[in-house]
This record gives structure tokens, sequence and C-alpha cells, in this order.
């Protein structure tokens, strides 16, 4: 995506009726911010707003900006993701792109449910042995493991948010998995 779009969204966002416009934890957020730093928070919420557009159909208008939690490391990649939290009202059907497999609603509740929490063997995992802290997420037979930056990110939210702490790894059970052929690769497979 061109460097432009997101920095015309930036733009974008100064406009009345622009989700910053309604937004009282972007004036929270940002009260005590440089000029700069406001213009480059700006800049990513554009950036995330377009990518949440693209890969699942989120509707900007519909989102309330709350905050933004502590960047993650990825530790595959040589990336870094700064997590913006949005309250979404209104929407409740998205479309999917290639990038998202799909979307799983988890209850706050369910989050905070300390035997929803696991250890994580990946058998083909590129790193041997590695063993992961996790959510387990049991439906109708089926279940989703959250792990990874996704499991980090969503710790942070309920750390901040609720003062929430996860068992701790000594008392979880262990669950194992495979990775998908396309994994690090993100392309359809």
């Amino acid at each position: 995506m061109a460097p432009w779009i997101d920095k015309l969204g930036a733009v974008l966002l100064l406009f009345p009726g622009s989700p910053l416009r309604k937004s009282e934890g972007w004036r929270k957020c940002t009260k005590e911010l440089p000029p700069s730093t406001k213009a480059l928070m700006r800049l990513f919420l554009a950036a995330c707003l377009r990518e949440s557009f693209e890969e699942m159909g989120l509707l900007p208008w519909k989102v309330e900006f709350l905050g933004v939690l502590e960047p993650h490391r990825l530790r595959l990649f040589e990336r870094r993701i700064l997590p913006m939290v949005g309250w979404l009202q209104g929407q409740s059907r998205f479309r999917l792109n290639w990038e998202v497999e799909k979307i799983v609603r988890i209850s706050l509740e369910e989050l905070v449910e300390p035997s929803n929490y696991a250890l994580y063997r990946i058998r083909n995992h590129p790193v041997p042995g590695s063993v992961f802290p996790c959510f387990v997420h049991r439906e109708k037979g089926s279940q989703e493991i959250l792990w990874g930056a996704t499991y980090n990110i969503v710790q942070s939210f309920l750390r901040s948010v609720l003062g929430f702490v996860a068992p701790p790894e000594a008392e979880r059970e262990l669950v194992e998995g495979e990775l998908a052929s396309n994994y690090l690769t993100g392309s359809r497979g």
C-alpha cells in the first residue's frame, strides 16, 4: 500500500465526523503529547483503520478509539506492533480477505476464566521443543488456540484494563498442535 494513503487518512481523521473528533479516548490519550507525536499517532491509527477495513471490512466510522497498548516485538519476524484498542458498535458482519482466516468471538468472561489457559507445544515449530503460553477457546466440539503475538496483546489488554493476570504456567495443562504450512509465508495454502 502506498504510504501516502495512510498520510491522507491521518489528515482525514482531523475532519468533522471522523472517529477522532468524537473520541474521548483520543483526547485523553494524546492530551499531553507534543504535536509531532500526535501526528504520528494519527498516522498509526489511520493505518490501523485502513488495515482493519481491508482485512475484515471493519467500518472505520463505527470505531471509537480508546487507547494504545504497549508495543509488541515479534520473535520470528523483524517487526513491531503498536496495538490500538477501539470500541466497535453497530457492526456484526464482516468480510474477510486472504490475510484473515476467520473471526472468533470470545467473551471477556471466557478470557478471564483461569481454566482456559494452557501451554501450547507446536510439533512443527521452527524452533523444536518450543512451548508457548496460550488461551484455549472451546466451542461446539472444536477448539481455537490463541498464542504468540495475539495472545500477548490480549494479555496486555486484560492486564491494563481489568487487572487480570493469567494463571502461572506451572499450573497449566499442555495442548499440542501444528502450524499451518503457510504460517511463515502468509500465502494462501
